[in-house]
């Protein structure tokens, strides 16, 4: 699915990636993350801190009640698959320093992640029907025109995204016989969900610098830190002006604070300035800027976008083509009458052997632990 810049909808940023967290015991989408960058710790460790903290503040910037999503808390152990985002010794000893343990797919045993793999086909049946999407095969695509029916920026869809996993929780899985609301709510009532496995409030600056997005290089000025388009001051960065090569963390859904390292501790520093048309979701503001860069150099489309008039030519009449040959494939084929006489000619050569059959179509396809505590599952695909 194509998203477009959030204060330029005519402009085309590219297709993000969705980092989707899911309780394996009652289904609850515990988090998710979209971000253009393709999975990395960073996108991870976000997806990871949405799915374990309480996510009033977070829904509250969507305009969600709480209420709707209520689901959070430590889990005893991460399941993923081998990829280098999710072997990472430092990013493990940190999820162990708070009480997850972790363990990885098997190799070459993909059907291991069926669970994470259904919910993610639901939700990209649903994400099919949205403007801008790219379909999930050659014959889906023949009638579609992403590129130009982009409607939905990062925001949004990440928007869209929340209000479609409050829908799943509330619809009968049928492994469950439930919903997965029900589910937890029953695994809850049954007093099998630890409720000690929460962060605390003395724990919340820990635990988001742990998992929080960094930053790097800063300098700490008289006025402050610029990151992100914005001036970040407290009178407790005075004693530390001129200082260089500061590490900051910050929460890519909400650039009104920031974390700085300093000498022995960290800083809770809030934004005191910010320009016009700067969104405060780190994925859209980084993309819109990478897009200003880019019109300085004379060009502004995203990677993977077809800009060339003799591409969208070829596009189009493959497009065509795809159509066709759906419509022919019940037909057996009739060659015109000059291939008919070139097999003609070309079967008295000594070593061609001329073939002509019907064309093919090759299509591609693609327990709980002892205490019945939620076990995350990870995984990721693109829209």
């Amino acid at each position: 699915m194509f998203l477009v810049d959030e204060f330029d909808r005519k402009v085309l940023l590219g297709r993000p990636w969705l980092t989707m967290i899911m309780c394996s015991l009652t289904r609850v989408i515990l988090g998710m993350y979209l971000s253009f960058r393709p999975p990395n710790l960073i996108t991870v460790a976000s997806a990871l801190a949405f799915a374990v903290q309480d996510k009033s503040r977070f829904l509250e910037l969507y305009g969600i009640d709480p209420r709707e999503y209520p689901f959070y808390g430590i889990p005893f152990l991460i399941y993923t698959d081998n990829a280098a985002e999710f072997i990472s010794p430092r990013f493990m000893a940190t999820c162990r320093r708070w009480g997850m343990d972790w363990d990885h797919r098997p190799v070459d045993k993909k059907w291991y992640g069926g669970l994470i793999e259904r919910v993610i086909g639901t939700f990209m049946g649903e994400v099919h029907f949205l403007p801008g999407t790219t379909g999930s095969n050659v014959i889906q695509r023949a009638g579609l025109n992403p590129e130009r029916d982009a409607r939905y920026n990062i925001v949004e869809c990440g928007k869209w995204l929340l209000e479609q996993a409050i829908i799943y929780h509330g619809t009968v899985h049928e492994g469950l016989h439930s919903t997965p609301r029900q589910a937890w709510v029953h695994y809850d009532s049954q007093g099998l969900l630890d409720h000690e496995r929460v962060i605390r409030p003395d724990q919340q600056k820990r635990f988001e610098i742990d998992f929080l997005a960094p930053s790097y290089n800063h300098t700490i000025q008289p006025y402050g830190i610029n990151f992100a388009g914005r001036r970040y001051h407290s009178i407790e960065l005075d004693p530390y002006i001129g200082a260089r090569d500061v590490e900051i963390m910050f929460q890519p859904y909400d650039l009104d604070s920031i974390w700085v390292m300093v000498p022995g501790r960290f800083l809770h520093v809030p934004c005191i300035y910010t320009k016009n048309q700067l969104s405060k979701n780190w994925e859209s503001y980084s993309s819109h800027k990478a897009l200003s860069s880019a019109r300085h150099v004379g060009h502004s489309a995203p990677a993977g976008l077809i800009d060339d008039e003799h591409a969208l030519a070829a596009q189009k009449r493959q497009r065509e083509l795809a159509v066709e040959v759906e419509t022919q494939k019940n037909k057996k084929p009739r060659p015109p009458k000059d291939i008919t006489a070139k097999t003609e000619r070309l079967s008295t050569h000594p070593t061609v052997q001329p073939v002509i059959g019907p064309p093919r179509i090759i299509e591609s396809s693609r327990g709980a632990p002892e205490v019945l505590q939620p076990t995350l599952i990870i995984d990721r695909f693109k829209k």
